[in-house]
């Protein structure tokens, strides 16, 4: 039973990506992506960072922006959407300010005008162009179109000929979906779509419902669009044929078109799963790989896909051949981190790259090679798989909680870095943690029947039934403990921390025995909890049978 509840708590998630945002040229010779992780031997910041690879010069930095992290987030930058010229001399990226809470008090998330700046460069970092917008870019790196710094409203967009420095501003408002060669924009007004050419002239165009943006085929002849139930859908502009394409998976990017728009590629039907097909669904093609797709990039002329993976590989695919050739091996990379930033406590470090192999008790500060560091302190390593590890934070970290309400200085950081064998490029990967978001995401919590089964939705607890309720990070033991050293059970170890279950609570709370920074009460469910729902300890809510 015990087994089964600190599996629970600590249930492992899905790895994020960690190399993102393909795009190469249009013969395939040059890649560019996004990417957080940090070349071996650079003082790199570890934010994310826009690369280049080709065969003749390897891998190098781009451009990276200047990220302070601090609480109030004005200038931390993730960047997203890289774009690279069919040349490969210019590349366009959009930079998004972090979104976070700052505590009870003001939060920049509120806001419905982040800063947002898109940037296009030369290949060797140099500006062209920059505006706190959202930029869009065409195919060959000339045109940008410039979407007002909102997130919730339609524009005015204008066009920037990025040679000249020119710029046309519509008569009407809209918000630019997408730039042709030729400067003419696949722009949303409210719910409808359209058209608008460089000279002025503008024409509806029909779309499909569905779910995301739609996105326009080079030639102007195919709109392409997902479904709220994962269908790709195609729409002929000239004749309003719609035609079903095949089921695609639930990431981005959605879809893209060749450079003559005779052919669509798609992330799908599976997540490990990359698809071509015609506009009118003939000449249907997957391509399976033995692990999830996190991002791809097509050459303009069809030939060549590079696709990126949650262990942080990169491969690159000949679609004629499907010859594979491994350009980036897998690295360890974090993704996220949950939580509470606390003495004792258990850490999910969700990720990849990570070897395959539980530990037991009692648990050593490096196993298999991993090690996690908690600022200047090390964790005991608990569990180990490809995409998560579980740490614990010495019960002796000097963790003072800051006050939320105030907005300054490096009191909110915590710093976070797992080292783990491995070949290839990336030095160890590292977070810096904003301690007042952190300290809002504890790790799912767990409670049992006096069965010993799990309460679910489907088992729900009864009224004035005595449950067993499990949580980390929740308590401070009463006297000293040893790191990754089970907790014993003649005498239990008490915590020196109400809570606030009054004459429900049957137990004090304590560590749990046998188990690793988890504490657990026994309560008592009342006799009339309302709305069928009982929350009690570490914020569990748990479903009661009416």
């Amino acid at each position: 039973m015990l087994e089964r509840v600190i599996l629970t708590i600590l249930s492992v998630l899905p790895a994020a990506a960690q190399i993102t945002s393909l795009s190469t040229t249009y013969d395939g010779s040059v890649l560019y992506f996004s990417s957080s992780l940090i070349q071996r031997g650079t003082d790199q910041r570890h934010h994310s960072k826009v690369f280049r690879w080709s065969e003749d010069r390897g891998l190098t930095l781009v451009a990276q922006r200047e990220r302070e992290i601090i609480t109030n987030g004005t200038n931390a930058y993730s960047v997203q959407s890289v774009s690279a010229s069919a040349d490969g001399n210019r590349v366009g990226v959009n930079l998004t300010a972090d979104c976070f809470p700052t505590g009870f008090g003001p939060s920049n998330c509120q806001s419905k005008t982040l800063p947002r700046s898109g940037i296009q460069f030369l290949a060797d970092g140099g500006i062209v162009a920059e505006r706190q917008a959202l930029l869009t870019f065409s195919p060959n790196g000339k045109y940008a179109a410039v979407t007002p710094n909102t997130f919730f409203l339609d524009g005015p967009s204008s066009l920037v000929d990025l040679d000249t420095g020119a710029e046309t501003i519509p008569a009407a408002w809209f918000r630019a979906l997408q730039v042709c060669d030729d400067g003419s924009i696949f722009y949303q007004r409210v719910s409808s779509y359209g058209i608008w050419r460089p000279n002025g002239e503008s024409e509806p165009v029909y779309v499909p419902e569905g779910w995301g943006y739609p996105i326009l085929s080079p030639d102007g002849a195919t709109v392409v669009r997902r479904t709220v139930d994962f269908q790709l859908n195609a729409r002929n502009i000239a004749t309003g044929q719609n035609t079903f394409l095949s089921r695609i998976a639930s990431i981005n990017p959605e879809a893209s078109f060749s450079a003559n728009g005779r052919t669509i590629y798609f992330p799908g039907p599976s997540l490990n799963e990359f698809s071509r097909v015609n506009p009118d669904g003939s000449a249907l093609e997957t391509f399976t790989f033995p692990r999830e797709i996190v991002s791809y990039a097509v050459s303009g002329d069809g030939r060549l896909a590079y696709l990126s993976f949650t262990d942080a590989r990169v491969l690159r695919f000949e679609l004629a051949t499907r010859a594979e050739t491994e350009i980036l091996p897998p690295a360890p990379s974090i993704a996220k981190v949950t939580g509470l930033i606390l003495p004792g406590a258990l850490l999910r470090i969700e990720g990849g790259g990570f070897p395959m192999e539980t530990p037991e008790p009692p648990y050593g500060v490096e196993f298999n090679g991993i090690s996690v560091d908690f600022g200047t302190t090390r964790g005991r390593i608990l569990s180990a798989t490809p995409n998560a590890i579980v740490a614990q934070m010495p019960y002796a970290t000097p963790v003072e909680p800051p006050d939320c309400n105030v907005v300054q200085g490096d009191q909110f950081l915590f710093h976070v870095r797992v080292w783990a064998p491995h070949d290839g490029p990336w030095d160890s990967p590292e977070v810096w943690l904003r301690r007042c978001t952190q300290q809002r995401l504890a790790l799912s919590p767990a409670a049992v029947h006096d069965d010993g089964k799990e309460v679910t939705t489907a088992n729900p607890a009864r009224a004035g039934e005595v449950l067993r309720l499990f949580a980390t990070g929740a308590a401070t033991p009463a006297e000293p403990q040893e790191d990754g050293v089970p907790a014993p059970s003649d005498p239990v170890v008490l915590s020196t921390r109400p809570y606030p279950c009054g004459e429900l609570q049957v137990s004090p709370v304590h560590l749990a025995p046998g188990l690793v920074g988890v504490y657990t009460v026994s309560v008592r469910v009342p006799s009339s909890p309302t709305n069928q729902v009982f929350a009690c300890f570490a914020g569990i809510s748990l479903p009661v049978a009416p």
